[in-house]
């Protein structure tokens, strides 16, 4: 059985969802309280970002022999179908903000 990666403890995994979180509460502040546009071509960012991440956890698992998610072991189906899901949740999340972004946002950015 393969072990943990080892810069990964139960510890982590707390810390991991406080600052997962911690950056959701921030950027739904910075979302509803600022007037910062929200732009198109940011989405091709966030693929840009989500693959270099990709290309660092596939390095990790294969340089420490054990993945740094479970899901994501880079050796069966699993990793390609979470890959697919993650894409697909992302899509969903860019369109849900920019809908919010047209409809709230934009009309009292005009207003200024």
């Amino acid at each position: 059985m393969k072990e943990k990666w080892p810069l990964y403890s139960n510890e982590e995994r707390l810390i991991s969802v406080m600052t997962h979180g911690g950056y959701f509460v921030t950027l739904l502040i910075d979302f509803t309280y600022n007037s910062v546009p929200f732009r198109k071509r940011n989405f091709l960012w966030v693929y840009i970002v989500g693959a270099m991440y990709l290309l660092l956890n596939f390095t990790l698992s294969r340089t420490y022999g054990a993945p740094v998610y479970k899901v994501m072991d880079w050796e069966g189906s699993d990793t390609a179908i979470f890959i697919g899901v993650a894409g697909l949740a992302m899509l969903v999340q860019f369109s849900i903000g920019w809908v919010l972004y047209l409809k709230f946002k934009l009309p009292r950015i005009e207003k200024r």
